[in-house]
């Protein structure tokens, strides 16, 4: 059960670190560069068949490198949306894109739909729906705040759609050294990306963000890692509805009490209705 807990608390404290990053004017893009530094070496390392040479001439080589791509884009994506839109529907917005795996394996691999899967597909746009909702006194201060969340929603759609068709017609049992390349695909871009920025005078490295990077990189790597253990020891049936349902609560607590994000009776709904999506998804699985 620890290591359940110690992956529900990591999970949420990335959203939280992504907030802190605002108030102490942290560079995301340097902090995620750091970060796919050290998820990927600290995957290299936990990797038992790590090998540079025949690396591409693996099954999943391709979908490592696709995956790198999608997972930078998606995190920036999520410290943005984090800082803007919050942490609670930040939190329901990454969560609820479950959906789209689910409805892309039910129609292009003859998954069965029952009753839990509807009922979940359903609650789950309502309850996206309800969260973006703001009050009419309530001025909308950007149009991030709506469209963040919405790409948020999208791109963590596909990207774990990309995993799991990965996982299930390719890796065969390398999730760890698939993950470690991945992640040092993301490195690349990222690279890449930062490179420019500082070539053309738009960004300085400061060693607050390289710390801030080993903070989230640690964080990231050990919510993947303590997940990934606890997808081995406990049923799919228990962990996923217990993870995601603990994920939204304690960011929508958070989010809350501790950096009193407004939220309308409408987004509680919304919330408490994603909830029960998970559960009802978890459920028909």
């Amino acid at each position: 059960m620890i290591i359940l807990i110690s992956a529900i608390l990591l999970s949420a404290a990335i959203l939280i670190a992504f907030k802190l990053f605002e108030k102490f004017n942290i560079s995301v893009i340097q902090a995620i560069v750091t970060n796919y530094l050290v998820a990927s070496v600290l995957g290299f390392i936990m990797s038992d068949n790590v090998s540079i040479s025949t690396v591409n001439i693996k099954p999943w080589f391709l979908y490592s490198i696709l995956t790198g791509i999608s997972l930078i884009v998606v995190f920036n994506i999520f410290g943005y949306s984090s800082q803007k839109a919050g942490i609670a529907i930040t939190a329901v917005a990454s969560k609820m894109s479950i959906v789209i795996p689910i409805s892309i394996g039910i129609l292009f691999y003859n998954d069965t739909i029952s009753f839990f899967n509807a009922g979940g597909i359903i609650a789950a746009l309502a309850s996206f729906f309800l969260i973006l909702q703001k009050n009419k006194s309530e001025k909308i201060k950007s149009i991030w705040i709506i469209l963040l969340p919405i790409l948020l929603f999208l791109g963590n759609g596909i990207n774990d759609s990309l995993l799991k068709h990965s996982e299930r017609n390719y890796i065969h049992g390398e999730t760890i050294t698939f993950l470690a390349f991945s992640f040092f695909f993301s490195l690349v871009i990222g690279i890449i990306i930062l490179s420019i920025q500082i070539a053309s005078g738009k960004t300085k490295i400061k060693f607050k963000n390289i710390l801030a990077g080993i903070i989230l990189g640690l964080l990231n790597w050990g919510s993947t890692y303590y997940f990934l253990i606890g997808l081995g020891i406990f049923k799919n049936s228990f962990i996923f509805p217990v993870f995601n349902v603990s994920v939204v609560g304690i960011s929508a607590i958070t989010g809350y009490f501790i950096f009193r994000e407004k939220l309308s009776s409408r987004n509680w709904i919304g919330i408490a209705l994603a909830l029960i999506s998970i559960i009802l998804i978890t459920f028909a699985e």
